[in-house]
């Protein structure tokens, strides 16, 4: 009798402590699925602000088809770490670029609607600015960013949570 109790017992426990560790991985899950999205969301704002910047000081020069001042424009992007590449268009053409172009952007033109699609359709991760300049669009600034250190950073957040 004692050991049939020991048995329920024991099984009753080993059932709780299955159930709380599954609970735990939903949780973890969820956790990282957050962290994920949040620091999506953070880079996109980065973004979107230093492509707001490079707009802004780019309108006279993209007018001018300075692509020199342009290219210096650019290259202060290699102050923030996250940036990878970034490129100024003007119409269908290629004026500045910076980094290395992803090769899914070699040797096309990249219209609106063609950066839109492939915004959505692929593993790129970035932002597109108009450049205007006297209330005129002259051009778009396209910025993309470096993912790994996010992927390291959910890995290591994973690893972490799981230990």
């Amino acid at each position: 009798m004692i050991f049939r109790r020991q048995t329920i017992h024991s099984r009753l426990v080993a059932s709780f402590a299955g159930i709380v560790s599954l609970l735990l991985v939903v949780a973890l899950g969820v956790a990282l699925i957050a962290f994920v999205s949040v620091q999506r969301e953070t880079l996109r704002e980065n973004l979107q602000i230093q492509a707001a910047m490079v707009a802004a000081r780019s309108g006279p020069a993209l007018e001018r088809n300075d692509a020199e001042a342009l290219t210096q424009f650019l290259a202060v992007l290699a102050q923030n770490h996250n940036i990878r590449w970034a490129m100024v268009t003007q119409g269908n053409r290629r004026v500045a670029t910076y980094g290395p172009i992803p090769k899914e952007l070699q040797g096309q033109s990249l219209l609106p609607d063609d950066a839109a699609a492939l915004a959505r359709s692929s593993s790129l991760f970035f932002v597109r600015h108009p450049v205007t300049n006297r209330d005129q669009q002259f051009g778009e600034v396209f910025i993309g960013a470096e993912m790994s250190r996010l992927h390291v950073q959910t890995w290591t957040a994973a690893v972490g949570g799981a230990v």
